[in-house]
C-alpha cells in the first residue's frame, strides 16, 4: 500500500479534511496497523482529536463485508479495536479513556480476544483496577496472540498494563520477546516501540546499562523525523540514566531525603523513570505549557508538566513547580484517570507546597487558585495530600508505586513516623522487585535514622543501599550513600573513622532480610512456586532473589546452597 504509507509523509501539508480522507482510505485498503496508528496520532497532534477517534469508533462498529465495512473480518476489527483504544487510552482528553472491565469476570477474560482483553487490561489500570486484576487480563491477551504486525497494538496495550501493574519482570520478558519477533520480521517500527517498554522495566527494577541500551536501539532504530511521541521522554529517561551511571556530581540533590528520590511517572512507554536525575530536557515555556509538548489531551502531555514541576522544584522555584503539578492533577481529575501508578502528581505538589508560605503568586501560573483538597498553607496540610497519593497507591496495589508514594509522604513526616513509612517503602520495593528504588529508600532510612541517633542501624541500613546502588550501576547515588555513610563513621569519604577491612570479603552475614527468608526455604526443597505463594512475592521476584543470593554466597544451585549451611 505506498500510497497510504505516503499519506504518512504528505499529511502535515493537508488540510483537516484531506487528512481525513487518508485515514479512511487507509482503513478501506486493509489498514495495515501502523499506517493508521500513525495517521492518527498526527490528527490528533494537529488538533483533530474528536474527528479521529470518531472516525476509528466508525470504522469499528462497521460489520465486515458490508459496503464501506473493513476488510478481513473479525480478525482484522479487532486489531482496529486495538489501535483505537491506544488513542483513547493515550488521550484520554478527548472522549475519555475505553470503560474498565467488570472486576473478576474472568469468563469475560477468556472468551475475549486478544485486544479486547488488553484493552481492558490496560483501561483497568487507568481506571484504578488493583494490579492483581489487571495483570492476569494483560497475560492472557499476550499468550492468546500470535506475533504479527497486526497484532503488536494488543500487545503494546498488554506490556503497557503490566508495567501500570508493576509486574516489571513479567512486562520485560515479553517485550523482548516481542521486540526479538518484530526484528526478525522486519517490522522495525514495532520493533522500536517493544524496545522502549522494555528499557522502562528494565529501569524500574534497576537495571540501568541494559535500560540504557535498548532506549538507545529504539531511538537509533525509528529516525528523529519519524516523531514518534515516546522520543522526547526517551531522551530525558537516558539523560537520567546517564547522570546515574556518570557519577559525577550532576545528579544529585545534595541531601539525604528529597535529593533520594529521583523517580519519575508512569503515564506510558518511555515516561520520566529517572526525571529527578536530569538536569535538562524540558523547556521553561512562558505560555504555560512545556516546550514541545505533547497535545494537551493527552497523558504524555501531564507527565512533562509533572516532569517540569520536579525540575522546577529541584532548583527552587517552588511556585512555578506548585502550578505544574497542581495543573496536571486537574487534567487528570478531569479525565477520570488520577491514579498514582499514572502519574504521582499529588506528592510532588506536597513538597513544593511544604516549601511554600502558601498558595499566593498563583495567578501568575494558568490562574489557577486552591487546590480543593488542601484548605490550608501549613506542612500538615501538605503531608495530609501526600498521604492521600498512598491511600490510592495502596488501592491500586501496586508495589512501586506505592513505594515510592510512601518515601515521598515520609520526607515530610515527623520524625516519629518517618521510619514506619520508610520501612513499609522498601519492603514493597522488594516485592516488586525495583532494587533502585529499594537502594533510594534505604538512603532515605539511613538518613532517618541518622537523625534519630541509631548509628549503628543507619549503617546498616546505608550499607545495604550502596551495595544495591552499585548492583544497579548507579553511581551518582552510591557515591552520594557512602557520603552520608562516612558521616555515619561508615569508612565514606564524608569523615568519621573507617570502619577496619575484614580479612574475609565476604561479611558474616551477606543476605538481606528477604534473601534469608527465600534461602531459607529454597535450601528446605521448596520450589520457587512455593516460595513465591509462603511469601506472597511473584515467581519472577523469588528468582531474582536466588540470583543475588548464589552470587553473594559464591555458589551455582540450591545443592550448594544446602552444603554452604547459609542461611544460619
Amino acid at each position: 500500500m505506498p500510497e497510504v504509507r505516503r499519506a504518512c509523509v504528505t499529511t502535515d501539508l493537508d488540510s483537516p479534511g484531506e487528512r481525513l480522507a487518508r485515514l479512511g482510505a487507509a482503513l478501506r485498503q486493509g489498514h495495515d496497523p501502523w499506517t493508521v496508528l500513525r495517521l492518527a496520532e498526527r490528527l490528533i497532534t494537529a488538533g483533530h482529536g474528536t474527528r479521529t477517534l470518531a472516525v476509528l469508533e466508525e470504522w469499528e462498529k462497521r460489520p465486515p463485508g458490508t459496503p464501506g465495512g473493513a476488510p478481513g473480518g473479525g480478525r482484522t476489527r479487532e486489531d482496529l479495536r486495538a489501535v483505537h483504544a491506544l488513542m483513547r487510552c493515550d488521550h484520554p482528553g478527548i472522549d475519555g479513556a475505553p470503560p474498565p472491565p467488570a472486576p473478576g469476570a474472568w469468563e469475560e477474560v477468556r472468551a475475549a480476544g486478544p485486544a479486547t482483553a488488553a484493552t481492558a487490561a490496560l483501561s483497568g489500570a487507568l481506571a484504578g483496577l488493583p494490579a492483581y486484576e489487571i495483570a492476569p487480563r494483560a497475560e492472557h491477551a499476550l499468550s492468546a496472540t500470535e506475533w504479527g504486525r497486526r497484532s503488536a497494538p494488543a500487545a503494546l496495550l498488554a506490556i503497557r498494563a503490566l508495567l501500570h501493574a508493576d509486574r516489571l519482570a513479567t512486562a520485560a520478558t515479553w517485550s523482548l520477546r516481542l521486540a526479538r519477533e518484530a526484528d526478525r520480521g522486519n517490522a522495525h517500527a514495532w520493533q522500536a516501540e517493544f524496545l522502549v517498554l522494555l528499557a522502562v522495566a528494565e529501569y524500574r527494577q534497576g537495571q540501568l546499562p541494559s535500560a540504557r541500551a535498548h532506549i538507545t536501539a529504539a531511538l537509533d532504530t525509528v529516525p528523529a523525523g519519524e516523531g514518534r511521541p515516546w522520543r522526547r521522554s526517551a531522551l530525558l529517561m537516558r539523560s537520567g540514566i546517564d547522570a546515574l551511571i556518570a557519577g559525577d556530581g550532576a545528579a544529585g540533590h545534595g541531601d539525604g531525603t528529597a535529593g533520594v528520590d529521583g523517580d519519575g511517572n508512569d503515564s506510558g512507554p518511555g515516561a520520566d523513570d529517572g526525571v529527578g536525575d536530569a538536569r535538562d530536557g524540558v523547556g521553561d515555556a512562558r505560555d504555560g505549557a512545556p516546550e514541545g509538548a505533547s497535545p494537551p489531551t493527552g497523558l504524555l502531555w501531564a507527565d512533562q508538566l509533572a516532569l517540569r514541576g520536579q525540575l522546577r522544584l529541584a532548583r527552587g522555584s517552588t511556585g512555578a513547580a506548585l502550578a505544574d503539578f497542581l495543573r496536571c492533577g486537574r487534567a487528570l481529575r478531569a479525565w477520570d484517570v488520577d491514579r498514582p501508578t499514572v502519574i504521582r502528581w499529588r506528592s510532588g505538589a506536597a513538597r513544593a507546597h511544604a516549601a511554600r508560605a502558601g498558595f499566593d503568586g498563583l495567578s501568575a501560573h494558568d490562574g489557577l487558585s486552591v487546590y480543593d483538597g488542601l484548605p490550608g498553607p501549613g506542612p500538615a496540610d501538605a503531608l495530609a495530600l501526600a498521604l492521600e497519593e498512598v491511600r490510592l497507591a495502596r488501592a491500586c496495589a501496586a508495589p512501586r508505586a506505592l513505594g515510592i508514594s510512601l518515601r515521598r509522604a515520609a520526607s515530610l513526616a515527623d520524625a516519629p513516623f518517618r521510619l514506619d513509612l520508610l520501612h513499609e517503602s522498601a519492603r514493597s520495593h522488594e516485592i516488586a522487585g525495583a532494587r533502585l528504588e529499594w537502594a533510594r529508600t534505604l538512603y532515605a532510612t539511613g538518613t532517618a535514622l541518622l537523625a534519630a541517633r541509631d548509628r549503628g542501624a543507619a549503617r546498616k541500613a546505608l550499607d545495604q543501599a550502596a551495595e544495591a546502588a552499585g548492583e544497579c550501576r548507579a553511581t551518582a547515588l552510591a557515591e552520594r550513600i557512602r557520603v552520608t555513610l562516612g558521616a555515619a563513621g561508615g569508612g565514606g569519604p564524608g569523615g568519621g573513622a573507617p570502619v577496619p577491612a575484614r580479612p574475609d570479603p565476604r561479611p558474616p552475614d551477606p543476605l538481606t532480610v528477604s534473601q534469608r527468608r527465600v534461602a531459607r526455604l529454597a535450601a528446605a526443597g521448596r520450589s520457587n512456586r512455593l516460595i513465591a505463594e509462603e511469601l506472597s512475592l511473584t515467581v519472577s521476584t523469588v528468582e531474582q532473589h536466588l540470583t543475588r543470593i548464589y552470587r553473594k554466597l559464591g555458589i551455582r544451585n540450591r545443592a550448594e546452597l544446602v552444603r554452604s549451611g547459609c542461611p544460619r
